[in-house]
C-alpha cells in the first residue's frame, strides 16, 4: 500500500486517523487538491447526516408553537404528522433498490433536492393537509440523503478501517444538534417559522449541491488479496432466500420497536417518577449525546470482532440500559441507565452498516436495509398508542419499558443465525429457504 505524504497525514489526523484507503487502489484525487476524494466524500456524509438530525428530525419541536397559533391547529392534529411520515416509510424499500440502480450520487443528491423542497415548501401552505403531503415529501427523501447512500459510500472507500469510519462520520448527528438545531431556533425566535423553513431549505439545496461537485463512488473495486477475507457480493434474491436475512431483520426490528419505547416516553416517564422539566430534559441529551462515545468506541471494536458480535453487545447494553431505568424511579439510578443506553443505541446505526455488509457485501446494501426499514415501520406502529393505554391503565410507564427490555432480548439470540455462509458471495452457504418446486 502506497505510503501518505506527511503533511497529509498530519492535517487529517484529528478527522479520520489512520483511516486507510482502499488497498491497491489508485488515488482518486480532486483536481487541484492535495486531498484524496475519500476524505472528501468523508467530509460530504458528515455534512448530510448533520442536516438530517439537526435540520430535520430534531427541529420538529421548535414549529409545533408557531404552526399552532398562526392555523389554529391543535396538538394532536400537528404530532399525527409523524405518524404520517412512518407510514411513508413503507416507502423505503423501493427507495433503497432505486440507489442501488442509480448509484448513491444520484440518489443522494435527488434526496436531498426533494426534502429541500417538502421543507421549501411549507411556508406556503394554508391547509393541514398541506403540511401531511410535504411532511410525506421529506419522509421519502429523508433515507436516500443519508443511511441508504451514506453508509454504502463510507463502506465503498473505506474497507479495512469501515468502522471508525462509519463512526466518525456518524457523528454528524450529534453535531446536527448541537449546531443546525439552535441556529434554526434562533432563526425562528426572530424571524419566523416561515424564514426557518426557507432556510433549511436552502441548507438542503446547498448540501445537494455540494454532494453532486464532490461525491463519487469508488472507480474500480479492490484487488483480492486487498478486500476484507470472504466479502460477499448478494444479489437481494440471494438475501432474501436466506435465513441470515431475516434474522437481522428480526434484530433491526426488535432494536427499532425499543427505541420506540423510549424515546418519546423518556421525559414523561421521568417526569412522573418526580424528575423535574430540566432533568427529565438533560436524561434524554445524556442519551443523544452519549451516543458519540458509542459509536466511536463500538464501531472501532467491529472492526476486530466482527459487527454482529459488537451489535449483540449493543443489543445488551440498550436491553441493560432500558431495564435499568424500569426499575430506577426517580433515583440516581436514572443516569448510568440513561448513559448505558445512549451508548448502546448510538452504535446501531454504524453496526448494521457493517453486519449488512459482512452477510450481503455492498451490491444490493440500500434494497436490504430499505427492506429492513419498511417492515420496521410497520412493526412499530402500535407501539405509542399501546405505550399511552399503559400509562391510562396502570398511571406508570415501568410496563411498557419492561416491554422495551424484552425486545430488546429477543434480538440478542437472533444475531446467532445471522451468520455468513462458507463461500465468498453465498451467505447462506447450505443455510438456505429451500424455493417450492
Amino acid at each position: 500500500m502506497s505510503q501518505e505524504p506527511p503533511h497529509l497525514h498530519s492535517n487529517l489526523k484529528g478527522a479520520l486517523i489512520s483511516v486507510e484507503p482502499l488497498g491497491g487502489m489508485k488515488r482518486d484525487e480532486i483536481p487541484g487538491s492535495m486531498v484524496p476524494r475519500r476524505y472528501i466524500v468523508a467530509v460530504v456524509v458528515f455534512l448530510a447526516n448533520s442536516l438530517a438530525v439537526g435540520g430535520v428530525m430534531l427541529t420538529f419541536g421548535l414549529f409545533v408553537e408557531p404552526l399552532e397559533q398562526e392555523f389554529g391547529w391543535n396538538r394532536t392534529e400537528i404530532s399525527s404528522v409523524l405518524t404520517a411520515a412512518l407510514l411513508v416509510s413503507f416507502l423505503t424499500a423501493p427507495i433503497g433498490a432505486a440507489a442501488d440502480r442509480l448509484g448513491a450520487r444520484k440518489a443522494m443528491v435527488g434526496s436531498l433536492l426533494l426534502v429541500a423542497l417538502g421543507l421549501g415548501l411549507r411556508p406556503f401552505m394554508t391547509d393541514l393537509w398541506h403540511f401531511y403531503a410535504l411532511t410525506a415529501i421529506v419522509a421519502i427523501g429523508l433515507p436516500g440523503a443519508t443511511a441508504l447512500t451514506t453508509d454504502r459510500l463510507i463502506s465503498s472507500w473505506f474497507v479495512r478501517t469501515r468502522g471508525r469510519a462509519l463512526a466518525i462520520t456518524g457523528a454528524g448527528n450529534q453535531v446536527g444538534g448541537l449546531t443546525i438545531l439552535p441556529a434554526i431556533a434562533l432563526v425562528v425566535a426572530m424571524s419566523g417559522w416561515q424564514t426557518g423553513f426557507f432556510v433549511l431549505s436552502a441548507l438542503f439545496v446547498l448540501g445537494a449541491i455540494v454532494a453532486f461537485a464532490l461525491v463519487r463512488e469508488p472507480r474500480q473495486r479492490p484487488g483480492p488479496d486487498d478486500e476484507k477475507p470472504n466479502e460477499p457480493d448478494v444479489p437481494l434474491s440471494g438475501a432474501l432466500r436466506s435465513v441470515a436475512f431475516y434474522s437481522l431483520m428480526g434484530v433491526f426490528v426488535s432494536s427499532a420497536m425499543t427505541e420506540m419505547v423510549m424515546f418519546p416516553q423518556l421525559i414523561p416517564h421521568l417526569q412522573n417518577e418526580g424528575l423535574s422539566d430540566g432533568r427529565a430534559t438533560a436524561a434524554l441529551a445524556v442519551v443523544s449525546f452519549g451516543g458519540l462515545p458509542g459509536k466511536l468506541i463500538l464501531g472501532r471494536l467491529a472492526e476486530r470482532w466482527t459487527g454482529r458480535r459488537t451489535l449483540a453487545l449493543s443489543m445488551l447494553m440498550i436491553m441493560s440500559g432500558t431495564l435499568m431505568l424500569a426499575v430506577a424511579g426517580g433515583s440516581a439510578l436514572v443516569w448510568p441507565s440513561v448513559a448505558l443506553f445512549g451508548a448502546g443505541f448510538g452504535a446501531l446505526g454504524v453496526l448494521y452498516a457493517l453486519a449488512i455488509t459482512e452477510l450481503f457485501g455492498l451490491s444490493a446494501y440500500g434494497s436490504i436495509l430499505g427492506a429492513f426499514k419498511s417492515v420496521t415501520a410497520l412493526a412499530v406502529l402500535p407501539i405509542p398508542p399501546l405505550a399511552g393505554l399503559v400509562f391510562d391503565l396502570t398511571g406508570s410507564y415501568q410496563l411498557i419499558l419492561f416491554l422495551g427490555t424484552a425486545m430488546a432480548a429477543i434480538g440478542i439470540p437472533m444475531l446467532l443465525f445471522a451468520r455468513p455462509g462458507k463461500q465468498n458471495g453465498d451467505p447462506q452457504g447450505t443455510r438456505t429457504i429451500p424455493c417450492p418446486s
